[in-house]
């Protein structure tokens, strides 16, 4: 969450000229409810099951640059899918900047919305999400908001 994976991989797509996909706004497509609506009305298990079904459904297209969601790779086979079908990469992010970034965003955010310390979640989140995380074929370490490296040492990774 907050690691600039939508940002990064947009910037990707637009430098393979690859179509960009975020799984997020497919789910939202898919149906057609905003993700807020989705947890507060079907909960989050519903939206963990769209979610992999959007993933699937993308294993037939060629020239894309996915963005997945935070949770995505955490839950059923979606971490094993992804590393057979894609190139994926783990943004490993300082916490301070995630955090820095979440205050701005705590609003979009459904899981963030039920919490009363961010701090708090992030460091949860990231307990039972990085032994997935890092399953994935690379980790790029991420200090700060620059894009053009993070492009280029993703770019002589693929």
């Amino acid at each position: 969450m907050a690691s600039g994976k939508s940002l990064l991989a947009k910037a990707l797509a637009d430098e393979l000229a690859y179509e960009f996909i975020d799984i997020d706004k497919q789910v939202e497509v898919v149906s057609r409810k905003s993700i807020s609506k989705i947890f507060e009305e079907d909960g989050e298990l519903e939206f963990r099951k769209l979610e992999s079904q959007v993933l699937e459904s993308l294993l037939q297209k060629e020239n894309i640059v996915v963005a997945a969601g935070g949770g995505t790779p955490c839950f059923f086979h979606n971490i094993n899918i992804i590393n057979q079908f894609f190139i994926s990469f783990f943004l490993n992010t300082r916490r301070a900047l995630i955090l820095q970034r979440l205050c701005k965003e705590r609003s979009h955010r459904p899981i963030l919305a039920q919490s009363n310390s961010i701090e708090k979640l992030v460091d949860e989140l990231m307990r039972e999400r990085l032994p997935y995380y890092q399953k994935a074929n690379h980790i790029i370490d991420i200090s700060n908001d620059e894009t053009s490296p993070i492009i280029k040492s993703i770019l002589r990774l693929i």
